[in-house]
């Protein structure tokens, strides 16, 4: 999966570059790839990965036992932010496989299931909420270090809401602190 998710960040800053001759059809071919290993997943539900004896040094605050320690949108190479963010254009290109395409199978068949079908309302709504938290949870740190993040996944909700929600979709959008310029 790591191979394959490298091959799919190497096309991420091709396309950045300006070049795509190829990269459509490679694309394709290694969505279907993740499409083939997700279903081979979720059909047999006595696979699973072996389980790792690392243990991440934690501040006792929070049990994060459930956790993982990498997403679908982190495995994608979507990142927001002046440090490590990706462009606007690079991180709707993310979002739109994300929402229109069959996923990686990482993290396993219970996990991936929250992410539902591809094109499905559940997809959208599990996209937009992953995000909405992501900016619930950067408002609440102190200071303003997170500003640029937290404009980024706003930036990102409204691209979503006005792409796909918009006349096709009717459960509740989420809701942030601040009104966003889609409402």
């Amino acid at each position: 999966m790591y191979e394959l998710r490298q091959q799919w960040l190497n096309v991420l800053r091709l396309r950045k570059a300006g070049a795509s001759a190829g990269l459509s059809k490679f694309q394709a071919a290694l969505i279907g790839e993740w499409d083939r290993r997700l279903r081979q997943a979720l059909s047999d539900p006595g696979r699973f990965r072996w389980p790792t004896t690392e243990a991440n040094r934690g501040d006792g605050k929070l049990n994060g036992a459930e956790w993982h320690s990498e997403g679908v949108l982190g495995f994608l190479g979507y990142r927001v932010g002046i440090t490590q963010g990706e462009h606007d254009q690079t991180r709707r290109r993310i979002l739109d496989v994300t929402f229109s395409s069959p996923l990686p199978p990482i993290n396993g068949a219970a996990y991936m299931r929250e992410w539902s079908d591809p094109g499905s309302a559940a997809r959208l709504r599990k996209v937009a909420e992953t995000l909405a938290a992501f900016v619930r949870n950067a408002k609440r740190k102190r200071g303003g270090s997170m500003d640029s993040a937290i404009a980024d996944w706003e930036r990102d909700l409204d691209y979503l809401f006005h792409t796909y929600y918009v006349g096709k979709f009717a459960f509740a959008w989420p809701s942030l602190d601040v009104e966003p310029s889609y409402r």
